[in-house]
């Protein structure tokens, strides 16, 4: 199989990612989307500039460096980001230690949002009123995390 030859390679999925990544040309510039990944230790072999450009918020897009080889990853990360979201983005630069830590945060601040939502519709009612119109419970927890 003939290597790929790109300046830069965006992980999205992390599987296709561990597929990949013996094709990857030094110099490359490797852009994750996800800390978590990188702190799990998925980026194995070196020759590479590897960094985290997150996806814009309320406050702009992040961007961290993972690893530096050629000494311009910091720039090459900017310029990536800009191209992807615009000139006009807001930018700042954090670490992905930082990054993964408001990942997990994230992750229980869903959970535990989901576990608010399922204590205030009550007890499961096995017995079913036939002629009740009772609704659709996604659809109620949809609706109540605004995601409708």
């Amino acid at each position: 199989m003939k290597s790929l030859d790109p300046l830069i390679v965006v992980v999205l999925d992390h599987d296709h990612w561990r597929l990949a990544e013996h094709q990857v040309v030094p110099g490359t510039l490797v852009v994750f989307r996800s800390a978590n990944a990188l702190v799990d230790g998925i980026v194995s072999r070196g020759g590479y500039d590897v960094v985290l450009v997150t996806a814009p918020d309320d406050t702009g897009c992040r961007v961290a460096v993972h690893r530096d080889v050629t000494g311009r990853a910091l720039m090459r990360a900017v310029s990536h980001a800009r191209a992807q979201y615009g000139e006009r983005i807001a930018l700042r630069t954090t670490t992905v230690e930082a990054e993964a830590d408001l990942e997990l945060a994230s992750i229980g601040e869903r959970a535990g949002s989901l576990l608010a939502f399922a204590a205030s519709r009550g007890p499961i009612d096995n017995d079913v009123d036939e002629d009740a119109e009772t609704g659709d419970w996604f659809d109620d927890m949809l609706t109540w995390r605004g995601l409708v």
